[in-house]
């Protein structure tokens, strides 16, 4: 009697086994990664005036987000108490307007936020032949009125129209894993870091030049220093190096750079003993 072998479940069997090795050796890394890119957007990363009087920060949800974040927008009065604001927030993509009334009274140097529950997250809706195209391409804030303390009003006036780039999907370095989507940027600084300290190490521009048009005259031990140099910044040898830093204990993943851990290099100062 012949028995055929269940690939499909030996597939599922070894996916799952490669998903719980994987987020053992990366998941850590990936979550500081993820963190640094998100701490450079969290609502009052940024502040852009609104006027004479106020500014603003603004937070859009997206895809990226781990947690379920609401879009919100943060106001605070510049240098003047103010008593009154009232104001549109419009957003808009794809052909479509989106619009929610916002009232604030009282306002000074400190935060007040307001949560956009009638403005969609940014996504993409479309990646064709067409063009690319997202739920949010524009936002501006329209008829702003705002009165200050005293009773002056400043005059109705729109803010000027701001256009999305949306570099958090376009110009960024992701990857799904684990059923996320994991901004890699303070990774792949790290490893461009380290090819920078391998070039200068070795002596780019001193005994050799990485890119330099044409054939080169070089002695022996500038070839030698060259082509060790490009072994070491090759892409899977770089990745290679960057994980054995992070997995060795000595390194940890700071602001897109490899760090030494303190916690791990940090001395252990003997301890005193006294002779009786």
């Amino acid at each position: 009697m012949n028995v055929s072998m269940p690939w499909s479940l030996a597939g599922r069997l070894f996916k799952w086994i490669w998903g719980k090795i994987t987020r053992l050796w990366l998941l850590k890394t990936y979550q500081k990664s993820h963190e640094y890119e998100a701490s450079r957007h969290r609502l009052g990363a940024r502040w852009e005036a609104l006027g004479e009087y106020l500014e603003y920060s603004l937070r859009l949800s997206s895809p990226a987000d781990h947690e379920t974040v609401k879009s919100r927008v943060a106001f605070r009065a510049k240098e003047v108490l103010v008593d009154n604001v009232t104001l549109y927030f419009e957003a808009s993509g794809h052909g479509i307007r989106y619009q929610q009334k916002i009232e604030l009274v009282n306002l000074d140097q400190s935060v007040l936020i307001v949560y956009l529950d009638q403005i969609p997250e940014q996504e993409l809706l479309e990646a064709s032949e067409r063009g690319i195209f997202f739920s949010i391409t524009e936002i501006q804030f329209i008829q702003c009125v705002i009165t200050i303390s005293g009773g002056h009003q400043q005059q109705p006036f729109d803010s000027i129209r701001s256009y999305l780039t949306h570099n958090w999907l376009l110009n960024d370095k992701w990857v799904r894993r684990w059923e996320e989507l994991w901004n890699c940027n303070a990774i792949e600084h790290a490893k461009t870091e380290m090819k920078h300290y391998w070039r200068w190490r070795l002596g780019e521009f001193k005994y050799f030049s990485l890119y330099i048009a044409g054939r080169e005259s070089l002695p022996w031990h500038g070839i030698l220093r060259k082509n060790l140099c490009k072994l070491l910044i090759n892409h899977y040898i770089i990745t290679i190096q960057f994980w054995i830093a992070i997995h060795s204990g000595r390194y940890i993943l700071g602001d897109g750079k490899l760090e030494l851990n303190q916690r791990r290099n940090r001395k252990v100062k003997p301890r005193k003993t006294s002779n009786d």
